[in-house]
């Protein structure tokens, strides 16, 4: 068994960061636990924590370690750096070096973009915006999808639409109205390397619509 287990997830739904989560540490009291993590970037940038200044410890209150996060660079084209990233993390025990892990993930970064279909029947009548994105999945990934959808009318009234792969535009499920509808559809993903299950990328995309 692993003295040292922890999970490296690529978080790209707000400001992009490297996350060392759920570690877990063997053989010695997980209360006696500090760490500090290196994480070297594809684009020559190196972080490197400090044995006085740990960037893991433990918490009493969940009874777990914390996590660490760091940025990821963006390229000029806002995207992220992709290529080796290389992370370290270096345990110590009541203070005392105990031992070190390192894992290397090669970044590949390929954003899906999602897209939405209106279909519009104004005689029976009927008046849907569905997903109309050909694929969330990533060769190599295990991919867990959640969908939101918002419609919102100028009239004031909105309402939304979980883990479904269209919205009806009808309000109150009685009327439709004679307006202008903002439909965005929200999509949060969680892909999981199927060749290296530490390694997670959390991904969220937005479209919305004017009808």
């Amino acid at each position: 068994m692993a003295l040292v287990d922890f999970d490296i997830i690529f978080d790209f739904t707000g400001d992009y960061k490297l996350t060392v989560a759920n570690m877990t540490v063997t053989g010695v009291p997980l209360e006696s636990v500090t760490a500090r993590v290196e994480v070297s970037h594809p684009n020559d940038i190196t972080y490197k924590g400090s044995a006085t200044n740990t960037d893991i410890v433990y918490d009493a209150g969940t009874g777990q370690l914390t996590s660490f996060s760091t940025p990821v660079y963006q390229s000029v084209g806002g995207e992220p750096y992709e290529g080796m990233y290389e992370v370290k993390v270096v345990v110590y025990s009541n203070d005392t070096y105990y031992t070190a892990v390192e894992r290397s993930y090669n970044l590949i970064y390929d954003e899906v973009k999602p897209e939405i279909f209106a279909d519009f029947d104004v005689f029976t009548p009927r008046l849907v915006v569905s997903d109309d994105t050909p694929s969330y999945e990533k060769a190599g990934f295990s991919a867990n999808i959640l969908k939101t959808w918002t419609v919102t009318a100028p009239f004031g009234g909105s309402w939304s639409a979980t883990n479904a792969d269209f919205v009806d535009l009808i309000h109150t499920d009685v009327l439709y109205y004679d307006s202008s509808y903002d439909t965005e559809l929200k999509v949060f993903i969680i892909y999981q390397d199927n060749t290296y299950p530490w390694a997670y990328i959390y991904d969220e995309l937005k479209v919305n619509k004017t009808l």
